[in-house]
């Protein structure tokens, strides 16, 4: 069952999770001076983070004369995750963004598929 925030397993079993996040398409979507633009999706499994499901926005570091780094995401950057875990019924299952990076435009998709 899907809910706006992310997919509600009915059956406890073995499943493959699926997704991809895409800037969306255009310029250079976002710059920040922030020492920690570290902008990272997880899939989280009833609010807890499955670590291994993290993955990082792409990202190019320039150098400026000042002295700080200037961290711009990068648009048409695809990034993706697929994995097995064991889900129990009722588990909620979501994308969540982490990292302290300024908002982006986003196209994300999630699957579920049971094994």
């Amino acid at each position: 069952m899907s809910t706006s925030d992310g997919v509600i397993v009915t059956q406890t079993g073995y499943y493959e999770i699926s997704y991809s996040v895409r800037p969306v398409s255009g310029q250079v979507s976002t710059a920040s001076l922030a020492a920690s633009d570290n902008r990272s999706f997880v899939v989280h499994i009833d609010s807890q983070p499955l670590a291994q499901s993290r993955v990082y926005l792409p990202t190019l570091n320039v150098d400026m004369p000042s002295g700080p780094t200037l961290k711009v995401f990068v648009d048409g950057g695809t990034v993706e995750y697929s994995g097995v875990v064991q889900l129990y019924a009722n588990s909620h299952i979501a994308i969540q963004p982490e990292g302290t990076a300024p908002a982006t435009d986003i196209t994300a998709t999630l699957s579920l598929k049971r094994l």
